[in-house]
């Protein structure tokens, strides 16, 4: 299939040849890319955030910043790796 060429938001359904659970699925993939929400793990130190350290899976390290920390696109997904860490 030849997707002539357009941007992205300009191509309708009838430029494919997708059925419709095809195209439900790419709508849905979509809205999930588009979503901003992320989760970490982290263990407060002290009480109250005030000291918190975050997981970092790929290293199997504690840090103390969060830009170092794994960040997890589904919430089940991190909490299952609280429960198994």
């Amino acid at each position: 299939m030849k997707v002539p060429d357009k941007q992205f938001d300009d191509i309708s359904e009838q430029d494919l040849d997708l059925t419709q659970d095809q195209i439900r699925e790419l709508k849905r993939r979509i809205k999930d890319l588009e979503n901003l929400v992320r989760y970490v793990t982290y263990s407060d130190i002290i009480p109250k955030g005030h000291w918190r350290l975050f997981l970092n899976i790929s290293d199997d390290t504690w840090c103390d910043d969060i830009n170092t920390a794994t960040l997890f696109k589904r919430q089940h997904i991190a909490e299952a790796v609280v429960e198994k860490y």
